[in-house]
């Protein structure tokens, strides 16, 4: 018998009368701690100085430049959740699409 476990929402969001949860391990909790990760500049955190990546705002990821950086990062601290080499960036309004693959 598997034990529901909730956990916030990232970002933080109130539905109806009460925060937005997603359970343990599942998929959308893994994509949350990506996304907060990803969300983190290094150094913000007081608790974790080293948790996050160097530029949330990815101005510096272009091809080439960047992206290595985003990946390892998601490998070290998200490790149920598999960047795959595929980033695409969108210089024109700033988006950036990682692919990801999770482990149970």
């Amino acid at each position: 018998m598997s034990v529901r476990v909730p956990h916030l929402a990232v970002p933080f969001q109130i539905t109806g009368r009460s925060a937005a949860v997603v359970e343990q391990d599942s998929d959308g909790e893994i994509r949350d701690c990506v996304f907060a990760l990803l969300s983190t500049r290094v150094g913000s955190r007081l608790e974790r100085p080293e948790y996050g990546i160097p530029d949330e705002l990815f101005e510096l990821l272009t091809p080439g430049m960047g992206a290595d950086q985003v990946l390892a990062a998601i490998e070290e601290w998200e490790p149920r959740a598999r960047a795959l080499a595929a980033v695409e960036i969108d210089e024109l309004v700033k988006t950036v699409q990682i692919r990801l693959e999770m482990s149970e």
